[in-house]
């Protein structure tokens, strides 16, 4: 029965041993079995349980990390905004929107920047990817400063822009 218990999973079973022959002896070791897989179970479950509570504070510290820069990118008058390897944008802060002319964070995340607010020069004829300096700076991992491009409005207007891009590089 204890053998049919453990096998079910109940570990609390064990064996009354009786006598001290044999039979007594593998009853021994059958129980030794089922404590040692008892106190495994139970290091396993306290493990778990303090690995869960350290990722839940770090979570929060991170949340606490992400609202602390999301109230820093908020506060200042410069535009900053950020793109992935496809140049769609990542985050922008409340400048970046109202400098464009866009309401909504929607109208700009996972839109490519490019595109949106960097695809002409001044006179209108189209800035190509491979003229535009920030992707350069973005694919050679090093940081440009731009003080002659234009971006564009939602309006369609276009305005002058000074700018700096630095690569972020994660993960490769």
């Amino acid at each position: 029965k204890v053998s049919e218990a453990l096998t079910a999973g109940d570990l609390t079973k064990r064996v009354n041993v009786t006598k001290d022959d044999e039979i007594g002896a593998i009853s021994h070791s059958l129980n030794h079995v089922a404590d040692s897989m008892q106190l495994l179970i139970n290091n396993l479950e306290q493990q778990v349980e303090e690995r869960t509570k350290a990722l839940h504070q770090a979570n929060r510290s991170l949340e606490e990390n992400t609202l602390q820069l999301e109230l820093l990118l908020n506060s200042t008058a410069e535009a900053i905004y950020g793109i992935d390897l496809h140049g769609k944008c990542t985050f922008c802060n409340r400048s970046t929107l109202q400098i464009i002319g866009f309401h909504s964070i929607d109208d700009v995340l996972g839109r490519n920047m490019h595109e949106l607010i960097h695809h002409s020069k001044a006179d209108g004829t189209p800035l190509t990817i491979e003229e535009c300096k920030i992707f350069h700076s973005m694919h050679q991992g090093v940081g440009i400063e731009s003080e002659d491009e234009f971006f564009w409005k939602a309006d369609g207007t276009s305005f002058n822009v000074s700018y700096h891009s630095f690569p972020q590089i994660r993960e490769g």
